[in-house]
């Protein structure tokens, strides 16, 4: 799991009443079923955000300044690589997010409001600078199709590889009014529902029988 050092949500205008801040050192940490946890490395990171396990046991990951983000886009995507060092892959992020890999393994991350492809060379490039009112994690079915934590619209949005918006499953909204969906994935026995974690109010949502499976999620490390 990536560890992002804590929130101070004072400073995000999120909460009325923000939970109490907690920092710890950012990272990657393994946890196991007991509920321990362990550092796989911890020097050198800025607030780590998300993480993806590629067929050959890398693992990329996305690196962000602590929210809110400044103005420098420091943001950067590391590899873990199987010797346990890392490296940067690409740099200059303003809030690199969520990360996935297409079925050819294209590395892909959430920036900004938008989705971008980022190559093992550090070149960026576009797949939409604008989904909805911006993304957090997401993820990708068979056929390359995104499923994007859409945060203040209160649902999943589905991009394909060019870009273009293909659908967006709501989420009702709690008596507030206000809620933020944060990540998805796609589970079951047959790889057909769509799972969302509903940061606020703090629920977890499920979609069973989509279309399409999800791409399959690779554990680590690879045996």
């Amino acid at each position: 799991m990536t560890q992002n050092g804590g929130i101070d949500f004072s400073k995000a205008a999120v909460f009325t009443d923000p939970p109490p801040y907690r920092p710890a050192t950012p990272g990657l940490q393994r946890v196991l079923p007991d509920g321990s946890s362990t550092y796989v490395v911890d020097v050198g990171f800025l607030a780590p955000n998300d993480l993806v396990t590629a067929a050959d046991g890398t693992v990329y990951f996305t690196d962000p300044p602590h929210f809110p983000p400044p103005e420098e886009p420091v943001g950067r995507v590391h590899a873990l690589h199987g010797d346990g060092t890392t490296s940067v892959i690409a740099s200059g992020f303003h809030y690199c997010n969520g990360i996935a890999l297409e079925p050819d393994g294209t590395i892909v991350v959430v920036e900004g409001k938008g989705l971008a492809r980022v190559r093992l060379d550090g070149s960026v490039e576009w797949i939409s600078t604008q989904v909805g009112q911006g993304g957090d994690g997401f993820c990708v079915d068979a056929n390359g199709n995104f499923y994007v934590a859409a945060t203040r619209d209160h649902g999943i949005r589905v991009v394909d590889p060019a870009g273009s918006d293909l659908d967006f499953y709501p989420i009702p909204d709690p008596p507030d009014g206000f809620g933020i969906v944060t990540n998805c994935c796609f589970g079951g026995d047959d790889g057909r529902t769509l799972w969302a974690t509903d940061g606020i109010p703090g629920q977890l949502v499920a979609w069973e029988h989509m279309p399409v499976a999800g791409l399959p999620i690779r554990s680590w490390p690879v045996p």
